[in-house]
């Protein structure tokens, strides 16, 4: 057998080579990294990635909780087990210790995309925290590798816009009634990029408006981001309102979750108030009406309601039975609640007969009414003048009257003188 004789220093040196070798398989069996992309090459290893998803509220406002998620996958082909993420947070944030440390467990190999695991920390920022960026670091571990630091996240920081606004009103009825209760219904949206907390919506309610079985102002406890919801009240308008259009003022007061207060003033919404039109109407004067004769007719037209009476004209309905000798219609104008005004028609009737008065106008919100009344009138014949002492007697009568006493007067002298 022959011996073989190698130097120690060869054999030490060949010694070293296969330690290296040795060790570098180790770590390529179980070594785990962070990256940033998906690198497909990575194969017979794990190869962990962490990567931000998202932040909940963006930004954040200091004093608020947030809410970070994180997807960690397995881009290599091998798993790797006992996987765990550990939040390192600084300044301005704070996480409780309960929240710090979340175990993911084992990841299959390619165990990524829609099948990576999501991760959740919840977070408070300092309320003396400057609006901007500020990164956060987080680290991980798996069973066979140590804890590797990863400081590459951000976090906004910053306020929001937090404005609500109404964005429907529904009146039940729609146009309200004097006199009458009535509903309310206002939709609140959130617009903002926050939740909006104790909101306070106010009627600044007038003297034509009271709050009925309620008061004045609704209380919502939270809408969130982007949502809605509704206020609503019970009103009771003024019995002597007139019909109109009224303006309701409204205030709204609310806070974002940090406690900062926003209040919205100066805005209002329209609501409507009418009453049907009530009008009249009855003939008047002292001459009365006779058969066969023109007269002088005049009607006075009376508005007995609430609501103001605009480009209000007459017209008085032709008939057999008399005629209209004057023109058929009148433009009478404006008539406000508890006003009347007159028109008068030249008429001759031919049998005794009631009069018919079409009117056209328009209410106060400008809504069109044609309307007809029937106005009743006594038309008189010349025996119930004079039956009635209603006819004052001419003058050429009492001459004949006052003729035929003298002539008996006369002629009851001269048979006196005779005898």
């Amino acid at each position: 057998m022959t011996k073989l004789n190698i130097p120690p220093a060869a054999v030490f040196a060949a010694l070293s080579v296969f330690l290296v070798f040795i060790a570098a398989a180790a770590v390529l069996t179980n070594a785990t990294a962070v990256s940033a992309g998906t690198d497909d090459s990575v194969s017979d290893s794990a190869f962990v990635t962490i990567s931000f998803v998202n932040q909940d509220p963006e930004p954040v406002m200091p004093g608020e909780r947030l809410e970070l998620k994180f997807k960690v996958e397995n881009i290599g082909t091998m798993p790797a087990d006992g996987v765990t993420v550990e939040l390192l947070p600084r300044f301005p944030f704070s996480v409780d210790e309960s929240e710090k440390t979340k175990s993911v467990g084992n990841l299959f190999g390619r165990q990524k995309g829609k099948d990576a695991v999501i991760v959740r920390f919840f977070l408070t920022i300092d309320v003396a925290a400057g609006s901007g960026i500020n990164p956060i670091a987080l680290r991980y571990k798996t069973a066979s590798q140590g804890w590797t630091v990863v400081d590459s996240f951000n976090v906004s920081v910053g306020r929001r816009d937090l404005p609500l606004a109404v964005t429907s009103v529904v009146a039940k009825p729609e146009t309200m009634v004097p006199g009458k209760p009535s509903s309310l219904e206002l939709e609140v949206t959130n617009i903002g990029t926050g939740d909006a907390v104790n909101v306070r919506v106010r009627l600044n309610l007038t003297d034509t408006f009271s709050a009925y079985g309620s008061t004045n102002e609704a209380i919502i406890p939270l809408i969130k981001q982007k949502g809605t919801s509704k206020a609503a009240f019970s009103v009771i308008t003024s019995p002597d309102a007139k019909s109109a259009l009224y303006r309701m003022p409204l205030l709204i007061t609310y806070s974002d979750t940090s406690g900062r207060n926003y209040t919205i003033s100066g805005q209002s919404f329209g609501i409507l108030v009418s009453s049907e039109p009530q009008l009249a109407a009855a003939a008047i004067g002292s001459d009365p009406l006779k058969l066969n004769a023109k007269r002088k007719v005049t009607i006075e037209i009376i508005n007995s309601g609430l609501s103001d009476v605009k480009f209000l004209s007459s017209a008085l309905a032709k008939s057999e039975n008399y005629e209209i000798l004057s023109p058929e219609s009148a433009y009478v104008g404006d008539l406000d609640s508890g006003d009347s005004e007159t028109v008068s028609y030249d008429v001759f009737f031919k049998k005794p007969a009631q009069l018919t008065l079409s009117l056209e106008y328009r209410d106060a919100l400008n809504e069109p009414h044609q309307q007809t009344i029937t106005v009743p009138v006594r038309v008189y014949t010349t025996s119930e003048l004079g039956k009635f002492g209603l006819e004052k007697s001419n003058g050429k009568g009492i001459l004949i009257t006052v003729a035929i006493v003298v002539v008996g007067v006369l002629a009851y002298r001269k048979l006196r003188k005779k005898k």
